[in-house]
């Protein structure tokens, strides 16, 4: 659907935006997380990642935001946190601001981690209860249900 519209792409079909998180030629149209082609306020390529769209949330909104008030927009900063990675039930790897985890601590740690990003305590609950119930279930009903 985005490489349909009539804006700058990369040849990756992700729209090409200025630092302040607006794609270029249309300063009205803001994009991030992976749909945006980014540089960040020091020149530096943004990943593609759920950890800059996080990030990128915020700042888009205050532009937003500021570009309807007449208020200067601020530049996206980056700020790389690290990686999480699941490696299957029970396990993963988690490296970043200098810990470094590996297997089931790991997969806690990430758990718990996301849970931290979910938006409400009511969201937090019904993931956190999911993980917990759905083992239990799936062993006593089965899979295929």
């Amino acid at each position: 659907m985005v490489k349909n519209l009539p804006l700058k792409q990369n040849q990756r079909g992700q729209l090409i935006t200025t630092p302040t998180l607006q794609v270029v030629d249309h300063p009205e149209i803001f994009a991030l997380g992976d749909l945006a082609d980014c540089k960040d306020a020091d020149g530096q390529q943004v990943p593609a990642t759920a950890q800059s769209a996080f990030q990128q949330s915020d700042y888009a909104g205050w532009n937003l935001w500021a570009s309807l008030t007449n208020r200067p927009l601020l530049p996206f900063r980056y700020q790389y946190l690290g990686e999480m990675m699941t490696l299957g039930i029970g396990n993963a790897t988690l490296t970043g601001m200098g810990i470094q985890l590996e297997g089931s601590l790991a997969y806690v740690a990430r758990r718990l981690a996301y849970l931290n990003r979910m938006p409400t305590l009511k969201h937090q609950l019904r993931v956190g209860l999911n993980w917990v119930t759905k083992p239990i279930v799936d062993a006593f009903v089965g899979k295929d249900l």
